[in-house]
C-alpha cells in the first residue's frame, strides 16, 4: 500500500471517529452546569442582601415611629399636667376671690377635726410651708376638683389674708406636679402635696383681702 493511501485511510479513520448526540448532550450539560449554579448561588446570596436590606428598613422605621410616638405621649402628658394645674390654681383662685362665709370660726388647727366631721381625711399642719406666722381666722367646707376639701382661712401682722386648702390626694390630684407658684386673677397660688393631702395657699396681690 503507497504512502497515500496510507494517509487516506488514516484522515477517513478520524473523521468516522464522531460522537454520538446522546454523547455531545451529556458534554454540554457539564459544560453548561457550573455556570447555571454559579448563576443560582448568585441569585441567592443577592436575595439574602436584598432581604436583610429590606429588614435593614423595616427595623429603622420601627425605631422611627416608637421614637415619634413615645415624643408624642410625653408631650401629650406634659400638656395635660400642664393644663391641669393651670385648672386646679383657677379654682382655688376663684374660691379664694369669693371669701364666702365661714362654717366654723375662731378655732384653730387642734379642733377643726373634730368640728369637720364631713372631711374623709386628717387635716394637718403642713411642714412644707411655714404658716406659723398666720393667725387661724376658721374654716368651712369647700371642693377641689370635686373632692371634698376644708377651706382654712389665715391672716398675717399685717391683716393681709391667706386661704389654705387641703383635700385627700386622688389619681387625678396626684398628675399635679406640684410646688408650684401660679398668678392667677391677681392671686398667687402654690400648690403642693405633702403626707397623702393636696394643698393650695393662695393669697391676693392687690390689697389686704
Amino acid at each position: 500500500m503507497s504512502s497515500q493511501e496510507i494517509k487516506k485511510h488514516v484522515k477517513g479513520y478520524y473523521q468516522a471517529q464522531t460522537l454520538s448526540d446522546d454523547k455531545m448532550q451529556q458534554l454540554m450539560d457539564m459544560a453548561n452546569r457550573p455556570a447555571e449554579q454559579d448563576s443560582t448561588n448568585n441569585t441567592s446570596w443577592f436575595s439574602v442582601l436584598l432581604t436583610q436590606q429590606k429588614m435593614a428598613l423595616v427595623a429603622s422605621f420601627m425605631v422611627i415611629v416608637v421614637s415619634y410616638w413615645g415624643f408624642v405621649h410625653f408631650e401629650q402628658n406634659r400638656i395635660f399636667k400642664d393644663n391641669f394645674t393651670q385648672i386646679v390654681a383657677q379654682e382655688i383662685a376663684l374660691n379664694h376671690r369669693k371669701q364666702l362665709n365661714l362654717d366654723f370660726n375662731e378655732i384653730d388647727y387642734t379642733n377643726l377635726n373634730s368640728l369637720m366631721h364631713k372631711l374623709d381625711f386628717q387635716v394637718i399642719k403642713s411642714n412644707h410651708v411655714n404658716l406659723s406666722g398666720l393667725e387661724v381666722l376658721g374654716a368651712r367646707y369647700c371642693s377641689i376638683q370635686g373632692n371634698i376639701a376644708a377651706q382654712i382661712r389665715l391672716r398675717d401682722e399685717n391683716g393681709k389674708v391667706f386661704t389654705l386648702y387641703q383635700t385627700k390626694l386622688t389619681e387625678m390630684l396626684k398628675n399635679n406636679p406640684g410646688n408650684i407658684i401660679q398668678s392667677i386673677d391677681q392671686v398667687d397660688v402654690k400648690q403642693w402635696q405633702e403626707n397623702n393631702l393636696f394643698f393650695g395657699l393662695a393669697v391676693s396681690l392687690d390689697s389686704a383681702s
